[in-house]
């Protein structure tokens, strides 16, 4: 007990040191950053809450795109456009992440973007317990949950994601942590605590990624057995009932504010569109969303860019293309399956400036020949998530008859991150949930390695102390 608690103290630390290691990587300010730290600020310093002035936004990217430079809400004077804000209700994206860092602003009296990192870099590092914790109650092998949870601590394109503030990482840990609950739940005298917790829990979630709200209906779905369906049905129904509850309030402000139903965000019309960009097109559908609003402005001059209005027509206008160009969006869909599991990845979690070598497809063999011996650094990098994935895919098919029931769960949890971005839109910094599976599935594979290699070792040395035996006693 005491070694498997060392343990994982040291992983933990090694997870929080890895992490840090990233800090100073954070070169870039995204524009989603910049949005959570405007609605943040104007949390913190007017007391307006999920309202963005668009005049500060401006000039906070105007600063960013001058000086080359991260820029922190700290370094600018506001004074000359919060004297004559444009506000705007904020419904396009998730406000979880500007809660965290109004939250952390407040208390430390400071807007740098650095200390959401320090919050978001505490709360990942932990879920290196519950990792563990999640294959313990999967496989009950504590070998193969410790090599799960170091994996986990060390894995770079996770770790990097907590040096950018957004809503990626908290994706990422809430899944875990809605996984972890569950799963106690199930084997817990405690049964309908832990399932109000985790209601709490994905309720929050939703917060940061609505389509979180569905795991519970997953897990319970891969659970259940014939005949004994039920109880998860029940199961699912608490958990999911209590993350509604949480949401009444938001629905009600967003009716309140932009008389609709939305429960959770929109975004969902602009995302649509611009996944359908993602492969060149003779449709005239592009993927910058300044264009996007040039060509919308001409033709509805009326909507207002990030409303919900906004979000509508360019959802009609994207359902109207799939209706019309069937097998343009087939091949989309087939695109992001590839992508998203043995694809094209850019994380950037080594350096910047790495290209896939699907890039180099339309390339001689010398050039990907070359770009694979003088290139080692981008190779590993773009090399590492699609042999995690096969890696995963291979430990899952060697293991899978005599663990079916305890696979089936983790497949629940690849399957309810990657099908809605296969139908939407996909990055990679959206598919980084299902990383939890393809690692657990990789420390079983290592530990029952391990425990082969173990065995044939020791039989060698029986079979030899049998020998060393015959021959002494035949002299």
């Amino acid at each position: 007990m005491l070694r498997r608690h060392s343990a994982l103290i040291v992983i933990l630390a090694i997870a929080v040191a890895v992490r840090v290691a990233y800090i100073p990587a954070h070169q870039t300010l995204l524009d989603a950053t910049v949005t959570s730290g405007e609605l943040a600020r104007n949390i913190v310093d007017h007391g307006r809450w999920f309202e963005t002035n668009n005049h500060a936004i401006a000039l906070v990217k105007e600063l960013r795109e001058r000086e080359h430079r991260f820029i922190n809400p700290a370094e600018v004077n506001f004074t000359a456009v919060d004297a004559k804000p444009q506000w705007q209700p904020y419904i396009v994206a998730p406000v979880g992440p500007s809660v965290v860092l109004a939250g952390v602003w407040k208390l430390t009296g400071s807007e740098r973007y650095i200390y959401g990192e320090i919050a978001q870099i505490v709360v990942d590092s932990l879920m290196v317990l519950f990792v563990y914790r999640i294959a313990l109650l999967l496989f009950k092998r504590r070998r193969a949950s410790l090599v799960a949870a170091a994996l986990y601590a060390i894995y770079p394109p996770i770790a990097q994601q907590t040096s950018i503030v957004g809503p990626d990482i908290w994706s990422v840990d809430f899944t875990i942590a809605i996984v972890a609950v569950y799963l106690e739940a199930m084997h817990s005298s405690h049964r309908l605590r832990l399932l109000v917790l985790c209601g709490v829990i994905v309720g929050v979630s939703a917060y940061f990624r609505p389509n979180l709200l569905i795991i519970p209906s997953a897990l319970a779905l891969a659970s259940a057995r014939r005949g004994s369906w039920r109880p998860h049905v029940r199961n699912a129904a608490i958990a999911t009932g209590i993350a509604a509850l949480l949401l009444v309030p938001w629905t009600i402000r967003n009716y309140d504010v932009f008389h609709r139903f939305i429960p959770t965000r929109t975004g969902l019309g602009v995302t649509l569109w611009v996944g359908l960009s993602e492969v060149h097109n003779s449709y005239g559908i592009v993927g910058n969303e300044e264009q996007i609003y040039a060509e919308v402005h001409r033709v509805r001059p009326d909507l207002v860019y990030s409303s919900p209005a906004y979000d509508a027509y360019l959802r009609t206008k994207a359902l109207h293309v799939i209706e019309e160009h069937p097998l343009y969006y087939a091949k989309l869909v087939a695109r992001r399956i590839l992508l998203s599991t043995v694809g094209e990845y850019e994380s950037g979690w080594m350096r910047s400036g790495g290209e896939s070598p699907f890039r180099y497809r339309a390339l001689t063999g010398h050039g990907l020949f070359s770009y694979l011996i003088n290139r080692p650094f981008d190779v590993l990098q773009d090399a590492l998530q699609p042999v995690v994935f096969l890696l995963g895919m291979l430990a899952l098919a060697l293991t899978w008859p005599r663990r079916r029931r305890e696979h089936v769960i983790l497949i629940a949890v690849v399957l309810t991150t990657l099908v809605p971005y296969w139908i939407i839109h996909s990055e990679t910094r959206y598919v980084l949930p299902a990383s939890l599976a393809y690692i657990i599935w990789m420390a079983l594979g290592a530990d029952l390695l391990a425990d082969r290699v173990v065995d044939r070792l020791r039989m060698r040395a029986v079979r030899g102390v049998s020998r060393a035996e015959s021959v002494a006693h035949s002299i």
